[in-house]
């Protein structure tokens, strides 16, 4: 019920959607089970909820998980906006209104993969660093906020990521890296 009532919030373009690729679910899962059976390839592609990402539909794919390259996700980048400027807020309170010079931030791969990028998004944001998405909602690039927009000053990051999410993050370390360098310029 309510994966129904989260396609209709999505308006009936998506229903129309939505209706036909879970159409699509049961031929494409027998078929692959028989290729798969038979000893063929069965093409891979993204899994996970159906609204959170659409192209996991039509089922009866080598599905993976997440796709490292969409970190940090729209939703994280908003919550985790909004977990730095918390952060801030309760520094400046604690210190007669002096933003923070130094934070530290620690990245867990297990903990990203669950929030898509919380914690990234969060780092970013305090930098004054946004993420570029392309058409895909994969992040592409960072940019960053200009100074009107952010208010603020930029807050050094102090980064420390476990190894397992250096090794399955690894775009993300890139672009984090280069959101460092970009603000050094």
């Amino acid at each position: 019920m309510e994966t129904a009532k989260a396609i209709a919030e999505k308006g009936d373009k998506a229903a129309e959607f939505y209706h036909q690729k879970l159409r699509e679910c049961g031929i494409s899962e027998m078929s692959s089970l028989i290729r798969g059976l038979s000893g063929g390839y069965i093409p891979s592609a993204s899994g996970n909820d159906p609204i959170r990402n659409p192209e996991s539909l039509p089922t009866g794919k080598n599905f993976y998980a997440f796709d490292p390259e969409k970190t940090p996700s729209k939703e994280a980048w908003k919550n985790g906006k909004k977990a730095a400027q918390e952060l801030i807020d309760a520094y400046r309170k604690k210190h007669e209104g002096k933003y923070p010079e130094q934070v530290g931030v620690i990245l867990w791969s297990v903990e990203t993969i669950r929030d898509e990028g919380i914690n990234t998004a969060t780092a970013l944001y305090l930098m004054g660093m946004t993420p570029v998405w392309d058409h895909r909602d994969k992040v592409k690039d960072v940019a960053p906020i200009p100074g009107t927009e952010l208010s603020r000053p930029r807050i050094d990051v102090l980064l420390q990521m476990s190894g397992l999410f250096r090794d399955t993050f690894p775009t993300v370390a890139l672009l984090l890296d280069k959101a460092v360098k970009n603000l050094r310029q």
